[in-house]
């Protein structure tokens, strides 16, 4: 049913008479009473009781006001919920990450996305492997994935945010004598703290699968763990960062299914293009190599 129809109908209720409504509608009197008749056919009911004083509800009229005003009002608020999700007043993200990158850089992306648009609401798929992440994307999971590069998909568009330092972390009885950098020779005589499946940079003395019980294992003298550098060093007191001899970098970027994004999607790419920028420029002239704590 036309909804055009409902509101004229309700119109000539609040206004008292097809005259008034009219008026209030800016359309001809003799096109709204003809949209009224229209009306009443497709219900097969009368609604207005045309009498010498003008038009005055039946019962089934006054019957058919209730849902119909229901109506407008639910259709009001669909309308206020799309302008505010187009608008960025509200509306729903879900982002695929590399559970590496749930320490650096999601937490940053993500906080300055809801400062700029705090009605969002972002969920977050944390996913083991780059695969993972992209398969989540293309089945429409996911709107967007973070993840480390490159990712092979032909049906998938990335764009490369920055050059992450992969950084060796070790309690301070681990730190002493080692050189600065590290030669990546003498990681293999360390002993790590490392998640399950990860594959062994040096002498493997304790599995976590909880990450943050790992920055603690580290801090608490247990052994020594990859880590993002600007994580480790703004994250974790007690532990000493050291580079490695040759410095190991990952790539990361976001990746999307190609065609119209949502406003949400359309921001974050933008946040996140912006936000990391000085951090990339620092780290982008740096050679890039494979992570062992690479998923």
């Amino acid at each position: 049913m036309d909804l055009r129809l409902i509101e004229y109908f309700i119109a000539v209720i609040d206004h008292g008479g097809v005259t008034r409504a009219a008026q209030a509608l800016y359309i001809a009197q003799p096109s709204l009473s003809q949209a009224i008749r229209v009306l009443e056919r497709r219900l097969g009911v009368e609604l207005f009781e045309r009498t010498s004083r003008g038009l005055v509800l039946t019962q089934d009229g006054a019957a058919f006001a209730v849902p119909a005003r229901r109506l407008l009002a639910d259709v009001e608020h669909a309308r206020d919920r799309v302008r505010d999700v187009r608008d960025l007043a509200a509306g729903r993200l879900e982002i695929a990450a590399l559970a590496a990158l749930a320490v650096d850089p999601l937490p940053e992306l993500t906080a300055a996305l809801r400062h700029e648009h705090p009605g969002l609401l972002v969920t977050v798929q944390a996913c083991e492997k780059v695969t993972s992440v992209a398969a989540r994307v293309r089945a429409g999971e996911a709107e967007v994935g973070l993840t480390e590069l490159p990712v092979q998909s032909e049906t998938l568009r990335c764009v490369e945010l920055l050059t992450q330092e992969t950084a060796l972390v070790l309690p301070p009885s681990l730190a002493a004598g080692l050189p600065d950098p590290v030669p990546l020779e003498a990681v293999a005589e360390l002993p790590f703290v490392v998640e399950p499946g990860t594959p062994p940079a040096g002498r493997v003395v304790m599995e976590c699968a909880h990450r943050q019980a790992i920055w603690e294992l580290v801090r608490h003298g247990v052994g020594a763990a990859f880590l993002p550098r600007a994580f480790a060093e703004s994250g974790i007191d007690g532990v000493v960062v050291r580079s490695t001899d040759p410095p190991i970098h990952r790539r990361i970027g976001l990746v999307f299914r190609a065609g119209p994004l949502s406003p949400a999607a359309s921001a974050f790419l933008r946040v996140a293009g912006d936000h990391p920028a000085e951090r990339a420029s620092s780290t982008k002239s740096r050679p890039a190599g494979d992570s062992p704590a690479s998923s």
